[in-house]
């Protein structure tokens, strides 16, 4: 990484703690963009080199930057700059694919593990339905940038949208329920969740073990009350970032 070298370090203040050295010599290097979003950082062993120190110090500095939202690690390949968060305004209705281009993103998605499935209660009360009532499930993980940001667990009322699943591999969901079925599709109920990424969704994102995340609960509806669709999404949550206006 030749923008990152032993010349671009601020002279040592002996006042200040090691970390905190290594902590500004990064910050310094990303907000000059002498380093571009999910460009690789240096290792920890690179740092400690650098700064004469030992790798401890060097991994404090970096989980210390993960902790504020500066970068984050990817499974085993190393350190890397945080990409631009993707602005969410919660109280509109959102499709993921219109809002990361109207942001200059380029998304994509992949689809899978799609079946048809039988309502437990919990999940039937969430589409005001009987429990046993069958329901379209799909996985699904979306990028911004080729960078993974969420996973997804996706539920229809099959009822309302036979033989959906297959559609929705390349093309939003809600532009499916708009295009295919003529439903005008509204957001009828949102949560929002703070967390810790289980195990399972950490695979899916490629992120280490104890990554906090941000699980969001849309249910979908057409005439202003029926239920259509839920998505159960669970965002990195160095990859979004939530704006009312």
């Amino acid at each position: 990484m030749a923008a990152l070298n032993q010349n671009s370090i601020t002279k040592r203040n002996d006042n200040l703690p090691e970390y905190i050295l290594i902590k500004q010599y990064l910050l310094n290097a990303i907000s000059k963009h002498l380093v571009s979003p999910h460009q690789k950082l240096p290792s920890e062993r690179e740092l400690a080199e650098l700064f004469s120190v030992n790798r401890n110090t060097s991994r404090h500095a970096l989980n210390v930057l993960e902790k504020e939202g500066h970068i984050y690690r990817s499974g085993r390949k190393g350190w890397f700059a945080n990409g631009i968060r993707m602005v969410y305004n919660p109280a509109e209705h959102v499709n993921f694919a219109e809002l990361a281009f109207q942001q200059g993103f380029v998304p994509a998605w992949h689809v899978f593990d799609t079946k048809q499935i039988v309502a437990s209660a919990a999940t039937a009360s969430l589409f005001d339905e009987e429990q046993g009532i069958p329901l379209y499930f799909a996985r699904e993980t979306a990028s911004i940038d080729n960078w993974l940001v969420y996973y997804a667990e996706i539920l229809f009322n099959s009822r309302l949208c036979p033989d959906i699943l297959p559609k929705i591999a390349t093309e939003p969901t809600t532009d499916v329920l708009e295009k295919e079925y003529n439903f005008k599709v509204k957001q009828k109920e949102l949560l929002i969740r703070p967390i810790r990424l289980q195990s399972k969704i950490q695979n899916f994102l490629n992120v280490p073990p104890g990554t906090p995340g941000l699980y969001i609960r849309r249910t979908k509806c057409i005439d202003d009350a029926t239920v259509i669709e839920i998505d159960n999404e669970y965002w990195r949550y160095d990859a979004i970032e939530m704006c009312v206006k």
